[in-house]
């Protein structure tokens, strides 16, 4: 320690906690705390336990359980979108984007993790009415601006006619997404195999265009 007058003088500089865990350790514990026990069984003490630090941690970034979850499931949409949203459409036909981008888009919405939360944010839409709007705020707006912005560059291409880009975007992706979706929920332990994936998905496209 530093000396002044023959007293030892304390630095009044505050060090770093220790104990400070990021916002994305949480967000990595919580998922996993949540889509194993549920909202209600999720204890904040176990998340804790698992990143270490204390709940100051989470209270300071969070507020509370509620804010939890709800910064859980926008984490999970964003990085659910970016699984597939980069998805080039140059040199390819619209057939063979429209596949590619329905292929990517279901692989990331039926994988597990994405079905866990889907079956959460259900049981949990009563209580919790705001958990559909932020799933669709934080994934289906995106998915569904990226292809109304590929049909306004098709239009301007002479490829399609002109319509409502954004209401046929909502159109082509409720029709890939229904009954996939639909049978993941009612049936979880049916496996869809690629050949099925690939003719569901070729029937919607051909159908769609």
């Amino acid at each position: 320690l530093p000396f002044k007058h023959g007293i030892p003088v304390i630095s009044s500089t505050r060090r770093p906690r220790r104990d400070r865990t990021t916002r994305e350790d949480i967000l990595n514990a919580a998922t996993q705390e949540f889509l194993v026990n549920g909202y209600r069984k999720t204890s904040i003490t176990e998340i804790v336990k698992k990143v270490g630090g204390s709940t100051r941690n989470i209270y300071d970034y969070f507020t509370d359980k509620h804010g939890l979850l709800l910064a859980v499931l926008e984490h999970h949409s964003s990085g659910m979108v970016q699984r597939f949203i980069g998805i080039d459409p140059s040199n390819r036909s619209i057939q063979d984007f429209l596949h590619s981008f329905a292929r990517g888009y279901l692989n990331a919405i039926l994988d597990p993790q994405s079905m866990g939360f889907y079956r959460l944010t259900i049981s949990e839409s009563v209580r919790m009415p705001e958990l559909p709007r932020i799933i669709m705020r934080s994934a289906q707006q995106v998915v569904v601006g990226r292809i109304s912005r590929y049909f306004d560059t098709q239009i301007e291409q002479g490829v399609m006619a002109p319509c409502d880009t954004m209401a046929t975007a909502e159109m082509f992706i409720a029709l890939i997404r229904d009954k996939m979706l639909m049978r993941a929920a009612l049936d979880p332990a049916r496996k869809t195999s690629e050949d099925e994936m690939n003719q569901f998905i070729a029937g919607a496209v051909a159908l769609f265009l």
